[in-house]
């Protein structure tokens, strides 16, 4: 079992990130939207999330961070959102000293699951058996990396 001292953060990175922390407090989770309206240059997104990140880090006094890893997308402009914020993610925990981690998509699925390729109304499901609040899968797909990152912490 993991030690009551750390503090994980896992993020399912995009426009839409769902996150989940397990702390001191207990677990809690959730997700935030960093799209910009039509017509406002992207960089804001980026910038808007860089923000955010760095507040819950620090908060939250974060020891140790996951990340969902992808390894395609189904279009360039998802490709280019996951790459700046999946960039964005490992500079702001490499400033802090914390060894970000990232674990693939199919994994998570399959510890979930124990299905690898699971899709999200399934994902889902398996979250609300631990938490019935969480209604979005991105929330969910943070909320099993969350799950799976304590099981395999040190």
């Amino acid at each position: 079992m993991i030690h009551r001292k750390k503090a994980i953060i896992a993020l399912d990175l995009g426009l839409n990130t769902g996150w989940a922390i397990f702390n001191h407090e207990g677990i809690m989770s959730g997700h935030e939207n960093f799209d910009v309206a039509r017509g406002v240059h992207r960089c804001y997104s980026f910038m808007h999330y860089a923000f955010w990140l760095a507040e819950m880090l620090d908060k939250f006094k974060i020891t140790h961070l996951y990340y969902e890893e992808v390894v395609s997308h189904a279009g360039s402009r998802a490709a280019h959102v996951y790459g700046s914020f999946e960039t964005t993610t490992e500079l702001e925990a490499c400033i802090r000293g914390i060894v970000p981690t990232g674990i693939g998509v199919t994994t998570i699925k399959k510890f979930a699951t124990s299905n690898g390729h699971a899709d999200k109304p399934m994902m889902i499901r398996a979250a609300q058996q631990h938490n019935p609040s969480i209604t979005s899968d991105n929330e969910a797909d943070a909320f099993h990396l969350l799950r799976y990152a304590m099981q395999n912490t040190e």
